[in-house]
This record gives structure tokens, sequence and C-alpha cells, in this order.
């Protein structure tokens, strides 16, 4: 641990401990960029390892099987050209998830570092690309999913009382709002009962799937096939269709998200090195059959048109069924199973903002933790706040929303996956309890090249601005981040004022890192 001495708010110095406890960032840089306050560090609290086997299956079956499955099959449907196209394409979105969620688990126990894709960047690629992925993934991606999943919830809940979806927005959109709130002061009161509530509404997420796949069984055994024949019938493969495939692998892939998720919380995990391995590869064959069962279903009495231009799938699927009194039982399994998703996205994506601010790349208020339930209540807060303005804007809409967060989304994630490739050719002798198959992050790397492309064809005005705000970044890591020193006084005596005060009113601590 190197000591370098800075400037204090009054004018002085002080002594800093520099972290050097991951030699793979040699950007060199990093004690320009560390913030210490001398009066609020005498103690330090880490993340209690509060996840086993049986935790980590229910939060990752949480983060994923959720509000997805039953949007994205009209999301999917709208852009393929044949039911078989798009039942390919929740085969390919699931194994593309399971393929990177294995590269994570190598760097997942290389690393053992909270942050997920911003453990994975700073550790390879060094500061300036680890603040890029925390800028954008703490104002943007993460925000976006937590809106997408919450305006899931309030097109559930609403579409009864509405002849259309238009009426509906608004009474959809203050629902989402209060959800949101709702996630937020669990997470922010309790991780103990973050856990009790994430494996309760997994549960309730699991009786979902299972409601519908049963009337899928039901259907099929009164022999409603009428949808299963020539399932190719009227599939396009000619140059123009690519396009739509990568649209439609959006749809799928948004289902799918989550699967990085438990690298988030990697400093939360027992035995990390079994537990995150046996997590993944005991959770995704589960959730990817469940996924494939639910689309089987939904076709049985819905077509490849009616599936393209419904809404809220689920509902109309069980409307047909059962009636439209049971299709109100439907959206309340629904909300449930959406509201089990973002409970746990509330919890993993957090801890990504936690991990950048003990580095210096985010404000140092996101660096702690309440002394008593172990929650990052700012970053959790910050969250919560972008999250609740991105439903402001008219223009929102669930289309809107996944586009933005998918493309940001697969910058970071191509980034972290070319990672092991680097690594492997840097540091070939480097300890890997887990390691992946070479091939796969390779191809891994490639479709998140296609898939950042992709949405310049779609929404090239909307593409251009996500890169943009990636890049305007760099000015502000210049100013708040390796130059943060040179400001004036006052700025600096204001930051550590309010960061003294929020310590004090929410009761916090500096969260430090797990030993490896």
């Amino acid at each position: 641990m190197s000591v370098e001495k800075r400037r204090d708010s009054g004018g002085g110095y002080m002594e800093n401990s520099i972290n050097t406890d991951y030699p793979l960032n040699e950007s060199g840089d990093n004690g320009k960029i560390v913030a210490s306050y001398s009066s609020m560090n005498s103690k330090k609290h880490k993340l209690e390892k509060r996840l086993g086997l049986s935790h980590g299956f229910f939060l990752m079956v949480g983060l994923i099987l959720g509000s997805g499955i039953f949007i994205s099959p009209g999301l999917v449907a709208a852009d393929t050209s044949s039911m078989g196209m798009m039942l390919i394409i929740w085969v390919a979105a699931g194994l593309i998830a399971l393929m990177g969620s294995l590269c994570y688990c190598e760097l997942g126990c290389i690393f053992k570092m909270s942050g997920g894709n911003y453990a994975n960047i700073f550790n390879v690629y060094g500061n300036i690309p680890a603040f890029l992925c925390a800028w954008t993934t703490c104002l943007v991606i993460d925000p976006a999913s937590i809106s997408a999943i919450a305006l899931t919830i309030g097109i559930y809940i609403t579409k009864p009382f509405y002849e259309t979806d238009e009426e509906a927005v608004v009474t959809a959109k203050l629902v989402a709002f209060g959800v949101i709130l709702v996630g937020c002061f669990i997470n922010c009161f309790s991780v103990k009962l973050t856990n009790k509530v994430q494996s309760i509404f997994a549960i309730a997420q699991i009786s979902s799937v299972i409601f519908v796949v049963c009337l899928g069984i039901w259907q099929l055994s009164m022999e409603k096939f009428d949808n299963f024949h020539d399932v190719f019938n009227g599939t396009h493969l000619e140059l123009g269709s690519v396009l739509h495939i990568g649209v439609a692998l959006f749809g799928g892939l948004w289902s799918f998200d989550g699967w990085a998720g438990m690298n988030n919380v990697i400093e939360e995990i027992h035995n990390v090195e079994r537990n995150l391995l046996l997590t993944v590869i005991t959770s995704f064959p589960f959730v990817i059959f469940c996924y494939i069962m639910v689309n089987i279903s939904f076709l049985t009495l819905l077509s490849h048109k009616d599936m393209s231009i419904s809404k809220a799938v689920g509902v109309d699927f069980v409307q047909r069924a059962l009636g439209q009194k049971v299709s109100y039982a439907m959206m309340v399994l629904v909300g449930l199973s959406s509201y089990g998703t973002l409970n746990g996205t509330l919890f993993a994506c957090p801890r990504l903002t936690l991990a950048a601010a003990r580095e210096g790349h985010m404000p140092f208020v996101f660096s702690l933790i309440n002394q008593n339930s172990g929650s990052p209540v700012p970053a959790i807060l910050l969250l919560t706040f972008v999250s609740c303005l991105m439903l402001v804007p008219s223009a929102s809409s669930m289309n809107s929303l996944i586009l933005l967060f998918s493309q940001a989304q697969w910058i970071m994630y191509g980034s972290s996956i070319l990672g092991v490739v680097i690594l492997r050719l840097r540091q070939p002798d480097l300890k890997r309890p887990y390691k992946v198959f070479i091939g796969v992050p390779i191809f891994m790397t490639l479709v998140s090249v296609f898939l950042v492309i992709v949405p310049f064809f779609r929404s090239p005005l909307a593409s251009a601005l996500v890169f943009v705000f990636i890049l305007l970044g760099l000015p502000v890591y210049l100013v708040f981040v390796y130059y943060y020193l040179s400001l004036p006084s006052c700025f600096i005596n204001f930051g550590n004022s309010f960061n003294i005060k929020v310590q004090r009113f929410f009761n916090l601590v500096p969260c430090s890192k797990q030993d490896l």
C-alpha cells in the first residue's frame, strides 16, 4: 500500500492510502484520484458475505426471470418474420447470455471485487475507461433498466382500467414511480430484508411462469396446434432482415439481462470461487427452459401477428384461455414477478456505484454504507432519483428505454468480455480458479460489436447521443477526478461538509474492500 501526500480541505496536507490491491490496473495514476476524509475514515465496514448458493440462485433467477418474459415476446415477434425465427431468437438470446455469464465467472473469480462491469474495466484497462463505465452505467444503463421494469409493472396493473394502452400511459408511469420508491425503501432499510423479499418474489416469479406453462400444456392437450404448422412460413433472410434480427435479439436479451448481476455483489458471496459458477450453471438452464416453455404456451392461443401487436402478451394469453376476470389474476402475478426483478436490480446495481466511489471515480458519499443495515444508501438513492427522472419525458416508452439501455450496456459487456482475451495474452500465468474456453469470449466480443452497431440503423440520433454522453465523461473526469484538488477550496470544503452531514444523518460509514 503506497502513500502520497494530498491537500486537505483546510489547505494543509494529509497522508492518503492509495489502493494497490489490484495490480492488474497499470494506469499508474490512481493515487491522483482517491479522495480521503480523515475525520470520516476512522471506522470502516465491509460488505458482509450474506449470499450462499441458494441466495445466489434466487438472486439470479430474480434478476432475470420476471418482467421481460411477459413484455419481450411482443417486441421479439414484431421484428421477426415467422414463429420459427422468433423461437430461434429466444434460444440464441439465452445461449448468448449464458456464454457471457461464464466469461464473467472467470473475471469475477480473478478480481473478487464488487462492481461488475466497472470492476472488470478498472482492473483491465485502467482509470479513464473505468470512470466512463461508471459514468454511463450509473446515469444511463442502470436507471433505464429500473425504469423499464417499473413501467412493465405499471402497464400490466393499469391495463384493465383503460380501453387502449395509450390512455393508460400516465397512470402506468405513476404506478412505476410508486414501485421504484417502495423498492428503494426496502433496499435502504435492510440487506437481510432485501434478501428475504428477493426469495419470496423469486417464488412468485416461478409461480407465474408455472401458471402460464400449465395453461399452455392444457391448450396443447386440447389440440391447439394451429400456430405450430409451417413455423418458418414467411421467413425472410435477405440482407435487410439482419437489422430486424438484431433488434429482435435486443428484445430477447433484455429478458435475459441480469446474467452479469452476480458480479456486482462478488464481495457478498460466500466461497465465491465455488458458488459463483454453481449459481450460473444451476440458474441459467432453468431460466432458458422457462422462457422457451412460456413462448410455446403463448403460441397455443396467440399467433405470431397477435404477439407482435400486444403490449401485455401474458394478460392477452390468459384472457383468451380463461376469460377477462381470470386475466386480472395474471396481472397481479406479473406485477409481483416484475417487482422481484426490480428488487434484485435495485440490490445489485448500486454496488457498482459504490465500487467506483471507493476508487475515487464517483463522489465519496457513494462509497458509504449504513452502519446497521450494510446497505449502500447514497448509491441506492442516486439510482432511484435518476430512474424516476427517466420516466418523466413523454417519449419514454418500453421500446425507447430498452434500446437506450441495451446499446450502452453492450458496450460495457463487450469491453469486459474482451478483457478475458486481453488477460490471457497479458498474464497467461495469472491464477484463474475458473477458465472459460477461449473461443467463448472471442465469439461474445464479436456479438457485442454487432449489438452495438445495430441500433445506429434503427435510431441513428439516439445511438449517436449514447456515444456523445459517454465521451462527455472525459471532461468530467479531468475536472472533477484527475484535477479535483486543483478546484477552488470553497468547492472542496462544500463537498467535505456535505459528505460529513450525509454520513451523520444516515448513520453511514465508509465501505472498504474484502480481503482477497
